[in-house]
């Protein structure tokens, strides 16, 4: 076999391993710690930290990413995200982003099937 044919076979094989059968959903939560205290979370706030939390979480493919983020009360807010993995996966949730005096938590539920509900 020759060395092109060798890696298009590789390429296929790629390919047929990144099906929908791929299709997952994640689910998950970080905890930070909240040295300031600061318990109250404006809209800024809550889309810096959910977007450190995402590209921590997940392998962003840099400049995709997209945060419309709105407040829910005084200490949560809730953004809703998009961006395309590395492997070419787009991927769509949400994230909330809750403070205490002691720590934050956020919690993120995405999905990389589509983005129809966002």
């Amino acid at each position: 076999m020759t060395r092109t044919a060798m890696l298009a076979a590789l390429v296929l094989a790629a390919l047929i391993t990144a099906s929908p059968a791929d299709a997952r959903r994640f689910r998950g939560s970080r905890t930070i710690a909240n040295p300031s205290g600061q318990r109250a979370m404006p809209v800024g706030r809550a889309k810096s930290i959910a977007q450190r939390v995402v590209r921590q979480v997940f392998a962003v493919r840099a400049g995709t990413e997209i945060y419309a983020c709105s407040r829910h009360s005084f200490a949560e807010a809730g953004c809703d995200f998009q961006f395309t993995s590395r492997l070419g996966n787009v991927t769509c949730g949400n994230a909330v982003v809750r403070a205490s005096s002691a720590r934050i938590v956020v919690r993120y539920d995405a999905f990389n099937t589509g983005c129809g509900d966002f």
